[in-house]
């Protein structure tokens, strides 16, 4: 769905599992980074802005 490279992704450019994210797996709105909520570097990272997010 509106996605670019990757296998079952909603919304997202590259990477396995991710919604309305960047590159990387298992992630929600977010940039770079594994298990983060609308973070973008780190883990569980909540609500932190540098780059790559939507």
């Amino acid at each position: 769905m509106s996605g670019n490279l990757g296998n079952d992704e909603i919304h997202g450019d590259v990477g396995n599992d991710v919604l309305r994210g960047g590159k990387e797996s298992d992630f929600l709105i977010g940039g770079t980074g594994n298990d983060s909520l609308y973070g973008d570097l780190g883990i569980d990272a909540l609500f932190c802005f540098e780059f790559n997010y939507i």
